[in-house]
């Protein structure tokens, strides 16, 4: 009897959230310590709404709303968020919206 664990690429995103989020709000904290000063508290609430951002993401992803894409195997091109990514599929979808006659064609 042969017992196997199963690593799925989620579970390996969101045990990498968690302890991203912890060891930010450990520095954070550490920095921001002594609350001595008006730019500290400045400082303070802008770290503390990027931790919320965090787990709120975290959260998402958990939950199902959001996904988590990981570039296909073998291509290190794949790059959605870049522009010419972007156009690309601007063109793909612009392409297929166009009508299917092949009265240009015949001419």
């Amino acid at each position: 009897m042969a017992r196997t664990v199963e690593i799925t690429g989620r579970l390996i995103v969101l045990s990498l959230y968690a302890v991203t989020i912890l060891g930010f709000l450990v520095f954070v904290g550490a920095i921001l310590y002594p609350f001595d000063g008006p730019a500290n508290l400045g400082l303070a609430v802008l770290f503390v709404g990027v931790a919320v951002a965090m787990v709120v993401h975290l959260w998402r992803i958990k939950t199902g709303r959001d996904t988590v894409e990981f570039p296909p195997p073998g291509n290190v091109h794949h790059r959605p968020l870049s522009p010419g990514w972007m156009a690309k599929e601007r063109w793909l979808k612009a392409v297929n919206q166009l009508p299917e006659n092949d009265d240009d064609d015949k001419a």
